[in-house]
Formats: C-alpha cells, sequence, structure tokens
C-alpha cells in the first residue's frame, strides 16, 4: 500500500503547507475584523480584501482537494452538488473583488 500512489506523500504535504497559510490568514483576518474593531483600530480597504481572497483560495484547494477525493466512487448527485458548490465559492470570492 505504501507505494500505490506515488503522488500521495508531495499532495499531503502541500495540502498541509496549504492548511497551515490558511490558519495563520484566517487568524489574521479574525484579528483584523473582529478584536482590532474592539480596540478602536478598524483596518478596511485592500489590505482586508487581500487576506479573505488568500483566505478563500487556500480554502477552495484544501477542501476542494478533499472534498473532491471523496466524490469519486460516491452517486453522481454527489459530485453535481460539488462542482455546483465549487462554483458558488468561486463566484463568492470574485465577487469579493468587485465589491
Amino acid at each position: 500500500m505504501k507505494g500505490s500512489n506515488s503522488k500521495g506523500p508531495s499532495n499531503n504535504g502541500a495540502l498541509r503547507l496549504m492548511s497551515y497559510i490558511a490558519f495563520v490568514v484566517i487568524a489574521l483576518l479574525i484579528l483584523v475584523n473582529n478584536l482590532f474593531p474592539l480596540m478602536g483600530i478598524v483596518i478596511t480597504g485592500p489590505i482586508t480584501n487581500t487576506l479573505e481572497t488568500v483566505k478563500n483560495v487556500l480554502i477552495l484547494f484544501i477542501l476542494g482537494i478533499m472534498a473532491f477525493k471523496f466524490t469519486i466512487g460516491c452517486a453522481k448527485w454527489v459530485k453535481i452538488i460539488y462542482w455546483i458548490s465549487l462554483v458558488i465559492f468561486i463566484t463568492g470570492t470574485v465577487i469579493l473583488w468587485a465589491k
């Protein structure tokens, strides 16, 4: 089983790195969007939009890959829901920049 998938270890390493970066970015967003305003500091504009986009893209990669792997071997309706959700996620990220 160890040698059955040569892409497994490198793929897992990339997912772990993206998970770590997403975790840090989400922590920064919580700080900027929730905790700073409690101290009277409000940060808006391109900084928060950029952080939100980075967060969304990383989450899309991490969850998207894991969810896609889950859909392999599932019923067709599960795959259809996956693709609809993916389109909604990407559309929401694009709309963030259109605001």
